[in-house]
């Protein structure tokens, strides 16, 4: 990946497109494209190989706006990235269908257990790219907070089981990767 994006940026530097001062934050803006394309990209075709794209594309929807809200933990590899971000994607599509009366129990826990984690941890600073304007964190707590309630309420006037797998998973998942 990064021979790749690197090997962009060169391109662009070598025809003139590039100063040597803007090199860095034009390499670092190619990384940020190309492994949010190709994460994307592996997800949705995961979603249309098992003819789940639209439930895919909810549970990323939820994943990944809480994600922008909460912070977490992140990957240390691209192919780290990748799966983590699979797992709520993809995972919440598979459980559709299933029911019972442990399906709604076990949602209810994830959802009492993804507000306490919420309302306790977030927003996660992240050691890359703290954020220091409390307004801004402050903004991000009142967000992902906001979001997490909506979603509660969503999924407890829901009659839909899929529809609550599909959102409560990956608010789970979210609440879990958030650092203690």
């Amino acid at each position: 990946m990064k021979l790749l994006c690197s090997g962009i940026a060169d391109w662009c530097k070598r025809n003139g497109a590039v100063s040597d001062e803007d090199y860095p934050i034009i390499l670092y803006g190619i990384q940020v494209s190309l492994n949010t394309s190709l994460k994307m990209m592996g997800i949705f075709l995961t979603g249309a190989v098992l003819h789940q794209l639209a439930a895919v594309f909810l549970s990323m929807a939820v994943f990944s706006s809480m994600r922008y809200w909460t912070g977490g933990w992140h990957s240390k590899s691209h192919l780290g990235c990748f799966c983590t971000m699979l797992i709520p994607c993809v995972c919440p599509s598979l459980l559709t269908g299933i029911s019972g009366e442990w399906m709604s129990w076990g949602l209810g826990c994830m959802l009492v257990y993804s507000i306490y984690r919420i309302m306790r941890y977030a927003p996660c600073n992240s050691k890359v790219n703290p954020i220091e304007d409390v307004r801004i964190l402050r903004a991000k707590r009142i967000g992902g907070l906001a979001e997490t309630f909506a979603l509660g309420v969503l999924s407890v006037f829901c009659f839909d089981q899929d529809l609550r797998s599909l959102v409560l998973f990956p608010l789970c998942v979210c609440a879990v990767l958030l650092k203690d």
